[in-house]
């Protein structure tokens, strides 16, 4: 598990993939760089996408943990962390991805700040409907996952492509 920040260079990735890492998880959270931020994550979307190339240039394959309904979360920019992600699969650096509801925990540093329920959804209203489906028009939920299905088939064929580069170059 680790953070997808800037130290994750190109040349430490060979490093990791010739030692026998194949595979590689950590939390890019919001995917929103205003989010990020605001979180005190210490990384930002670019330094993600620079991470995800260069484990994915050295087929380690890269699994991100996501969240939706931080608070202040807008519904814009939910969208933009999906697109961002789908863009990143449809890129070959990304191979697999969790997204959860946000939850408040004792542990968690937004704890301090927002303490009820009834203050979350006043920060973030729009979460409970992402959780019951009403705002996804089931034909665009349809699509997209035949397009995800389609973009798995082809991340596949690329990862087995780059397997092959990778074996010819040792």
């Amino acid at each position: 598990n680790i953070r997808f920040d800037r130290n994750f260079t190109p040349e430490l990735a060979e490093l990791m993939s010739s030692a026998g890492c194949i595979a590689v998880t950590g939390g890019l959270e919001c995917a929103n760089d205003r989010l990020l931020k605001l979180m005190n994550k210490g990384i930002t979307l670019a330094t993600a996408r620079a991470a995800f190339e260069a484990f994915s240039s050295a087929s380690i394959m890269v699994h991100a943990y996501l969240m939706y309904g931080f608070p202040t979360e807008t519904k814009d920019e939910a969208i933009g962390a999906l697109e961002f992600v789908r863009q990143c699969f449809a890129d070959g650096i990304l191979q697999s991805a969790f997204w959860h509801r946000f939850a408040l925990t004792a542990h968690s540093g937004i704890a301090r700040t927002v303490v009820l329920d009834a203050d979350y959804k006043k920060l973030c209203p729009w979460s409970d409907e992402m959780i019951s489906g009403e705002t996804w028009d089931e034909d665009f939920t349809d699509a997209v996952v035949e397009n995800l299905a389609s973009e798995a088939d082809n991340r596949e064929q690329r990862r087995k492509k780059r397997e092959e580069r990778h074996k010819k170059t040792k």
